[in-house]
C-alpha cells in the first residue's frame, strides 16, 4: 500500500509542476500566500552587494516548500528581470520544517519566510533609480494544494550613498 501512495504522490508532484509552469504565464496571486520583494537597501553604490528577499506570508495552516520539497512538494521559483549592471545570485534557503505524513517526507515553511538572494551591482552600473522585477511561482498547501504566482517589483536608487531600507530588519531577522 505504501508503494501505491508513493506512486500516486509522484504523479501528483509531476502534475503540480505542470500547473506551476502553466501558472507562471498568467500573473495572479494565490489566495493563501502573499508575496513581496524586500530590499536590504533603499540606496546603494555601484560595486556593492545588497540583499533582496522574497517575503512569503502564508495563511494559518498553509505552507510553501523548501528548495527540495521532498516526496510531494515543489520549490518556489524566481525569474529575474534586472537592469543592466545588476545580477542576482542563487536563493539562500532558510532551514525548513520537516513533515512526515503517511510515510512521505516534505520540507516546508509556515507563516512567514524570506528567501534571500544576493544582488551584485557592477562598478560601472549607471546611477539613478532602477526597478528590480521578478516573476515568482510557488506551491501553497493546506488540506489541498494550489499553484501561486505573482509579478513583483522593488525600487532601488544607485548613486554615491548607501541607505538601508525600511525592510532591513526583516532581511536581518
Amino acid at each position: 500500500q505504501n508503494l501505491g501512495i508513493c506512486i500516486y504522490m509522484r504523479f501528483v508532484q509531476r502534475f503540480i509542476l505542470l500547473l506551476l509552469a502553466a501558472g507562471a504565464m498568467a500573473p495572479a496571486q494565490a489566495a493563501n500566500t502573499t508575496a513581496r520583494l524586500v530590499l536590504s537597501h533603499a540606496a546603494a553604490r555601484p560595486g556593492e552587494m545588497i540583499w533582496v528577499g522574497l517575503h512569503l506570508h502564508m495563511a494559518l495552516e498553509w505552507h510553501t516548500y523548501w528548495e527540495n520539497g521532498g516526496d510531494s512538494g515543489a520549490a518556489t521559483r524566481i525569474i529575474w528581470t534586472l537592469p543592466p549592471g545588476i545580477t542576482a545570485g542563487e536563493i539562500l534557503w532558510p532551514v525548513p520544517e520537516k513533515i512526515s505524513t503517511a510515510g512521505l517526507i516534505t520540507y516546508v515553511y509556515h507563516d512567514d519566510v524570506v528567501l534571500l538572494v544576493p544582488l551584485s551591482i557592477a562598478p560601472g552600473a549607471p546611477g539613478g533609480p532602477v526597478e528590480l522585477r521578478a516573476k515568482v511561482s510557488w506551491l501553497e498547501c493546506g488540506k489541498v494544494c494550489f499553484p501561486g504566482n505573482a509579478e513583483l517589483s522593488a525600487k532601488l536608487t544607485l548613486g554615491n550613498d548607501t541607505r538601508p531600507s525600511a525592510d532591513l530588519a526583516l532581511i536581518d531577522g
